[in-house]
């Protein structure tokens, strides 16, 4: 309220749904950092207009702390055993150990103490009624002037499989870069057209290789717009450009460059990207496996079409437009950038 009076502005809500949060707790490597930082969002994100929705189907694998839990006060529970009810609600409350039936639960938001509990029973709600519930909350939202982001899933539990996307997601003279992460999923896509902006993906680890299969594939299929350059092949198409302003290899409009470290201290390969970006003459499409090499080379972010980091290590050498921890690397994802914007989105990249 502090910050609208002084403002005139809204900060938005944000509500964080976990699923299976006892995975976390339960690494042996990353559970007391999972618990810690799971604890603090909890404490304080509520001052932030940070809501937090944690779900399992067990509490076997790990448990929320004491002061987690004091802070978590509204508990929401089916059947459970005698001693998942003095863990999860507390030491005199067991009536989640005397039901029967499916479907019976208990709410209660006086941090489990018993005389906060609440009997009630599930009802079955079908996926179509839940998808029409949350269409109805959006437009009550947009029509009372509240400011209503798309919902976001991150996943990283499985990798997206090519064969699960639909055709159409696949477009003639489109690569297909990945389906961005949300709901519904999305489309990503870049134009094969020589006239399009150009294409920088970035990283080490997995996700780049995911890429760089579909660029193969899609070169096998047409091979006469396509050259594809490594190593030694880079500096002399340098060499060339430089002759030659208009050098083309092969006469194609498609040029795949996978730079290295020794290609980056090439001084004349930023001048001839440059060229090439400025007079769209090729789409120009430029992997890198280390991020490190394009230190040297003079990249204006804003004239890429799309720039994609699918690892870590991405974001030290672009640390003037790539917010911290924005990438991710794992399981097919990876965040990419629009032409001049400053905030990522995810993007899974198919196999």
């Amino acid at each position: 309220s502090e910050f609208r009076s002084n403002s005139g502005e809204k900060l938005p809500r944000h509500l964080i749904v976990i699923d299976e949060f006892q995975v976390l707790l339960g690494d042996q490597k990353k559970g007391d950092e999972a618990q810690s930082l799971l604890e603090d969002l909890i404490r304080r994100g509520r001052s932030f207009g940070i809501h937090v929705v944690l779900s399992s189907q067990s509490l076997a694998d790990g448990l929320l702390s004491s002061p987690s839990k004091s802070n978590l006060a509204g508990r929401i529970c089916l059947r459970l055993s005698e001693r998942e009810c003095h863990e999860f609600l507390s030491v005199e409350n067991s009536l989640p150990s005397t039901f029967s039936e499916p479907g019976q639960a208990v709410y209660n938001d006086s941090e489990g103490l018993r005389e906060g509990n609440l009997e009630f029973r599930v009802a079955y709600y079908p996926q179509d009624e839940v998808e029409k519930a949350v269409l109805q909350l959006r437009n009550h939202g947009v029509e009372s002037d509240i400011q209503v982001s798309s919902p976001y899933i991150y996943r990283s539990d499985s990798a997206l499989k090519r064969a699960d996307l639909p055709k159409e997601f696949s477009r003639p003279g489109m690569i297909l870069l990945g389906v961005e992460e949300g709901i519904p999923r999305n489309p990503v896509v870049a134009s094969l057209a020589a006239d399009s902006g150009p294409l920088l993906i970035c990283g080490r680890k997995t996700v780049r290789n995911h890429l760089e299969a579909h660029f193969r594939a899609i070169e096998e299929q047409n091979p006469e717009r396509f050259t594809w350059l490594e190593g030694e092949e880079v500096d002399k198409f340098v060499s060339d450009s430089v002759a030659d302003p208009s050098f083309t290899p092969r006469n194609c409009d498609v040029v795949i460059l996978t730079i290295s470290d020794k290609n980056a201290q090439n001084y004349e390969l930023s001048e001839v990207l440059g060229r090439i970006i400025k007079e769209s003459r090729l789409k120009l499409i430029v992997l890198t496996d280390f991020p490190d090499t394009l230190n040297s080379l003079s990249f204006d972010q804003n004239r890429w079409e799309w720039l994609i980091c699918t690892d870590r290590g991405s974001q030290e050498s672009f640390a003037g437009f790539v917010e911290p921890d924005s990438t991710a690397g794992r399981n097919g994802l990876a965040a990419f950038f629009e032409t001049g914007a400053m905030t990522p989105s995810l993007v899974r990249i198919p196999e």
